[in-house]
């Protein structure tokens, strides 16, 4: 199995069994986004969606240290992705040592290095697992807060034990 499936599926396995959510792989090759994901209230769907961009292998964390990853691309990528329908969160996994870590492509965490490169920095303890669930609610919730507040006892989150740093 290629380094790119092995990436996808371990991200589709903590959706599944860390988030208790809905995970869609894209099926068809595509320009910058690998799946989707739905947030799950308790017993339903909510229709509030994420765009991933799935990243897999090593070389992802070539350009790191001990608190963060550099993760680079072209213009052409960042402004799909910021003309994207959904949010989009750039998630890379090292199959190595099973490190699963994530980012929101944003004006605030896309930094422009040159006319047409790009780069994000992705923070080691943010991890993509039961812990980014409070960050992604939030996320996908986004243009509706007052629904995220409502719903909160329904989407199975202990807000306590959550930081949002």
């Amino acid at each position: 199995m290629n380094t790119e499936r092995i990436g996808v599926i371990a991200v589709q396995e903590i959706v599944y069994n860390k988030l208790d959510w809905i995970f869609r792989e894209q099926p068809i090759e595509d320009f910058g986004i690998d799946a989707q994901i739905e947030v799950n209230a308790t017993d339903y769907p909510t229709g509030k969606l994420i765009a991933l961009q799935i990243k897999s292998g090593k070389s992802y964390f070539a350009e790191a240290d001990d608190e963060r990853v550099i993760f680079r691309f072209e213009e052409k990528h960042y402004q799909y992705w910021r003309s994207f329908s959904l949010p989009v969160i750039i998630v890379l996994y090292n199959p190595e040592d099973k490190e699963c870590i994530w980012e929101t492509v944003d004006r605030v965490t896309v930094q422009q290095v040159s006319a047409n490169k790009y780069k994000i920095v992705i923070r080691k303890d943010n991890r993509f697992d039961e812990v980014a669930k409070i960050k992604l609610l939030i996320l996908a919730y986004q243009n509706n807060i007052e629904e995220l507040a409502s719903k909160m006892d329904k989407l199975s989150v202990d807000v306590h034990i959550y930081s949002l740093h």
